[in-house]
């Protein structure tokens, strides 16, 4: 019998400590065993007394290290935590999965879902130049990745959501260090979001002759919604102004956030309308039943939905 795969959370996280210590005993709540690893905005005084909160709550380790956490360079906290996580010394078929500070988890079962399959992103996520000429140009046109995507062997592009991936330690091992021996900077900011294009890449291209079965995401994040609002607007305009008016159009008038409709949906396995939003642009985003939390909820301690999350057993 397979050993039981522990789980590993890279948590990035900014500057409010209640909303900090909020998000922390969600994840210990529905996540019990999980060891997290928390990167804190540098922006952010880490005082004693919430250090020994955060401790206090267990299996939690704050990293010393702390790297530039803006928009387009998060890969690059996400990394120091790698190599945070890689000195507690995981098993090789352990698994590391990625958090940002605006997601929660809202049933329990994560812990057994790693279990599943060896790795979980958009495995058909793959970069398409004529849904996204002007993301494209940009991730193609960076030679740092291109040389880096050559030594790992990997042709294909992979876009997934960060939020709710994971991997097993052996692939990470292996990307972290080509990452390493490359020496890409990965706190310099790219002109794409990093974090969701260099580790999937990377890690598609170890597996893609591998028979190992890959999941989705466990996070439903809000931008599904937001995507599917673009393929309809590109579909019938193209690309051009009138495409973005219709788009802001149909997020005016359709769902735009996460609802705690949607939350009890993926309690109870039906979230209704909100299936259609499950694949856009040839890329499926999420499935219901692998759902074990949500993007985006507000960093603000008395958000209605984070109150409505926090009390849920």
């Amino acid at each position: 019998m397979d050993a039981v795969r522990q789980l590993y959370i890279s948590l990035i996280v900014h500057e409010k400590p209640e909303v900090i210590l909020n998000q922390l005993r969600n994840f210990r709540h529905f996540a019990p065993a999980a060891i997290i690893v928390l990167h804190v905005s540098r922006a952010m005084d880490v005082t004693p007394d919430l250090l020994q909160e955060i401790e206090s709550l267990g299996q939690i380790h704050v990293n010393p290290v702390r790297v530039g956490t803006s928009i387009h360079s998060l890969q690059g906290p996400h990394h120091e935590n790698l190599r945070y996580i890689f000195n507690l010394n995981p098993a090789e078929t352990d698994v590391a999965a990625f958090h940002a500070s605006n997601d929660m988890l809202v049933r329990k079962g994560v812990e057994n879902y790693i279990q599943t399959c060896t790795a979980a992103y958009y495995h058909d996520g793959i970069l398409n130049p004529s849904t996204d000429p002007t993301g494209a140009a940009k991730i193609l046109g960076d030679k740092e990745f291109a040389a880096l995507r050559s030594r790992a062997e990997a042709e294909v592009v992979i876009y997934s959501q960060v939020e709710g991936t994971f991997y097993q330690i052996k692939h990470l091992r292996r990307a972290f260090d080509l990452i390493e021996e490359s020496g890409i900077d990965l706190t310099k900011p790219r002109p794409y979001f990093a974090e969701e294009i260099i580790l999937p890449t990377l890690i598609h291209g170890f597996l893609k002759n591998s028979r190992q079965a890959v999941g989705m995401p466990y996070i439903l994040s809000e931008l599904s919604f937001i995507v599917k609002y673009f393929e309809i607007a590109n579909k019938l305009f193209g690309h051009g102004i009138v495409a973005k008016a219709f788009c802001r159009l149909l997020r005016m008038v359709g769902p735009t956030c996460v609802s705690r409709r949607l939350v009890d949906g993926i309690r109870n396995g039906d979230i209704g309308y909100y299936e259609k939003f499950r694949k856009s642009n040839g890329v499926v985003r999420f499935n219901t039943l692998d759902s074990y939390g949500v993007k985006r909820v507000l960093r603000e301690i008395d958000d209605p939905l984070r109150r409505d999350i926090s009390a849920l057993e």
